[in-house]
């Protein structure tokens, strides 16, 4: 897969390296709006004794010719929507990773963590030498401030769904649902996974609407429901790409579901947010839930500091604690964008 020349990274040693680089940055002005990986196997140098560097003069391109065994990896991370034509034939493994659902906002209850985005992964799509690829790339859905006497309190946002479409078929991963807010309807959002129930949801689960989805043969959907939420100040955790979001019991707030692992990658993405918690109407309480692996965000257990924000593509944001009648609550974390990635 040709590579287009330009500006290097770190000037690392190749050797037993996984860098990325940017060759273009991810800019709305740039013609190549991606990054790209280079993976090289440490047995395949030539010479094998030989420990060559990634040029960082601006322009000059990295030695590509002196390796073998070379992977490409291109990896889509701003919203576009981008095209992409390669420049071979043949079948690409793919990842397709929606953005993830904010964290639910306390207002007198412990709200839900938000549920990471859906994962759609096809080992085998098909694609054809200068033919237009389109990508689009969705985003988390953004924080919700709490207000001290609105209830019920705005419901989180969902996250909003990655695709890559071609003459194969469109590949759909769906957004992961908001938290559910605890100032009255205490609703959480069914999503790719779905988002964690505020406290007093005791039954029932935000449902994962990625399994379902519609996509080209071949592609396997992953998402997973959210967690409910218990009487004691706790709310559930939002689900993951890789499980469920747990429940909340007993003051002790449900933790965010797992994210995914890719083999391909290795990388690990879309984890669920944590319930939020609190023992009291203010002040602080109760153990909050933590965050799914792949970057999902902690919830909070203290009024006034917010549910943590998602930091791994896909994954949902920490629900808030609670506040009380009159006390300003707690906003939930965002969730974070979602991604894809092509290894040819």
């Amino acid at each position: 897969m040709p590579i287009p020349p330009g500006p290097g990274s770190s000037g690392i040693p190749m050797k037993n390296l996984v860098q990325q680089f940017n060759l273009f940055p991810p800019t709305t002005s740039g013609p190549y709006p991606f990054n790209v990986d280079l993976r090289v196997p440490s047995t395949n140098y030539s010479p094998a004794a030989s420990s060559p560097t990634i040029p960082t003069t601006p322009g000059t391109a990295a030695p590509l010719g002196s390796f073998g065994g070379l992977t490409a990896v291109v990896s889509f991370t701003s919203p576009g929507p981008f095209t992409w034509t390669p420049g071979f034939t043949g079948n690409i493994q793919i990842l397709v990773v929606g953005g993830g659902g904010a964290g639910g906002t306390a207002f007198n209850r412990a709200a839900g963590g938000g549920g990471a985005g859906g994962v759609a992964v096809n080992p085998a799509y098909p694609v054809v030498a200068g033919t237009t690829y389109t990508v689009s790339v969705g985003g988390g859905g953004a924080i919700v401030p709490s207000s001290p006497t609105s209830t019920p309190q705005t419901l989180a946002p969902s996250g909003t769904p990655t695709t890559f479409a071609g003459p194969a078929g469109t590949i759909t991963a769906l957004g992961g649902g908001g938290g559910g807010e605890s100032g009255g309807t205490i609703t959480a959002l069914a999503g790719g996974s779905g988002g964690g129930a505020a406290q007093d949801i005791r039954s029932g689960t935000s449902p994962a609407t990625q399994p379902g989805q519609s996509n080209p043969s071949g592609t396997v959907n992953n998402g997973n429901t959210g967690g409910y939420g218990a009487a004691s100040y706790s709310g559930g955790g939002g689900g993951g790409a890789g499980g469920a979001g747990v429940a909340g019991s007993g003051g002790v707030a449900g933790a965010g579901g797992t994210g995914y692992t890719w083999p391909v990658s290795g990388g690990v993405y879309a984890g669920g947010g944590g319930g939020g918690a609190a023992s009291s109407g203010s002040g602080t309480g109760g153990t909050a839930g933590a965050g799914g692996t792949g970057g999902g965000g902690a919830g909070s257990n203290t009024v006034g500091i917010a549910g943590v924000s998602a930091t791994g593509y896909g994954s949902g944001g920490g629900g808030g604690g609670a506040g009380g009648p009159g006390v300003l609550g707690t906003a939930g974390g965002s969730g974070s964008g979602g991604i894809v990635l092509i290894y040819a």
